[in-house]
């Protein structure tokens, strides 16, 4: 997938860590390995690069059903979005 996301980290629909692009929310699936800190100080570790809540972001990936994607951990129920961005790990 080299589909590209650029936005800010944000919490979207349903409490849920994503990205807003321009008004648009998207569902994010963070690469294995990535840190997302914890719930009093929301924050996104991809390698060396870390990044809080308003800072722009740009991810490499694609959107896929979440309905298909069998091998992506649970989604929470409150996480009401038919696609999921899924950011490649390299």
């Amino acid at each position: 997938m080299d589909a590209r996301l650029s936005g800010k980290l944000a919490v979207v629909e349903g409490g849920c860590l994503g990205m807003d692009a321009e008004g648009t929310e998207y569902l994010v699936a963070w690469p294995a390995g990535t840190d997302l800190g914890d719930h009093d100080d929301v924050s996104v570790s991809i390698g060396p690069d870390t990044y809080t809540l308003g800072d722009d972001v740009e991810v490499a990936g694609g959107a896929v059903e979440i309905a298909t994607a069998h091998q992506l951990p649970d989604i929470p129920s409150s996480c009401a979005f038919e696609e999921i961005f899924v950011v490649n790990s390299n």
